[in-house]
């Protein structure tokens, strides 16, 4: 096991958690219902849990949904050139402090999550959370991003472990990863969901893994609502 010291220094760099995410995101969410832009989902609906109605997928049904995930998809994937900018970092530790962490930078020893802003035209349009691993042997990345307006259009949860504990039957190419991208419409309506657990190889696991970052997630309506969750100051 590394010494924190160590791991403090090396969290996965800018762009990184986008690279898992890519590779990962295929989809998911709990049951949603229609809030107000600027609520948690929390407030509303049942938090998000891996063992509780992740495991299967929604697709977009109607010609007006289908559009609008066209439109989402090319969002998405046009605010992949701010990872080649600024962004903003933040370090979460051991004791619940928030701190800023300048680019470039080491991260602080005690890091418990490093936090990753990327902006546009002044606006925050994407988040990226990396829980560490002081063991190094899983990762997990959750990826948030909004429209200009601030409102959330797509979540994204991408878990990986190395050598899982499978029973008698390893996990091909010694790998689990768990991917889940949920698409939303305004006030956090779920529009389409994608959920997927493949092994090492990227083919769909056909062996029970035991994946042990189980814990529930919540997901927020909209930046703001996010910032305040995450104690990040204002303006951020």
């Amino acid at each position: 096991m590394p010494a924190k010291a160590d791991r403090a220094k090396a969290p996965r760099e800018q762009g990184s958690g986008r690279a898992r995410g890519a590779a990962f995101a295929i989809g998911m969410a709990a049951l949603f219902f229609a809030a107000a832009p600027g609520a948690r989902a929390a407030e509303t609906f049942d938090l998000l849990h891996p063992e509780q109605g992740e495991a299967w997928s929604k697709f977009a049904q109607t010609p007006a949904d289908m559009a609008l995930l066209t439109r989402i998809d090319a969002e998405v994937e046009r605010l992949a050139a701010l990872w080649a900018g600024s962004d903003i970092r933040f370090a979460v530790l051991e004791d619940g402090a928030v701190l800023p962490v300048a680019k470039g930078a080491d991260w602080p020893e005690g890091l418990v999550e490093a936090i990753m802003l990327y902006r546009e035209g002044g606006r925050t349009r994407v988040v990226v959370r990396e829980p560490q691993s002081e063991s190094g042997d899983w990762a997990l990345t959750y990826m948030q991003y909004f429209d200009a307006e601030g409102r959330t259009i797509r979540f994204e949860r991408a878990y990986s472990r190395i050598e899982p504990f499978c029973g008698d039957t390893p996990a091909p190419g010694g790998v689990a990863r768990e991917a889940a991208l949920s698409s939303f419409g305004p006030g956090l309506r779920l529009i389409d969901r994608r959920y997927a657990v493949t092994d090492g190889d990227g083919a769909p696991l056909t062996v029970k893994c035991d994946l042990d970052f189980r814990e529930p997630y919540a997901v927020d309506a909209a930046w703001e609502a996010l910032r305040v969750r995450l104690k990040l100051p204002a303006g951020s």
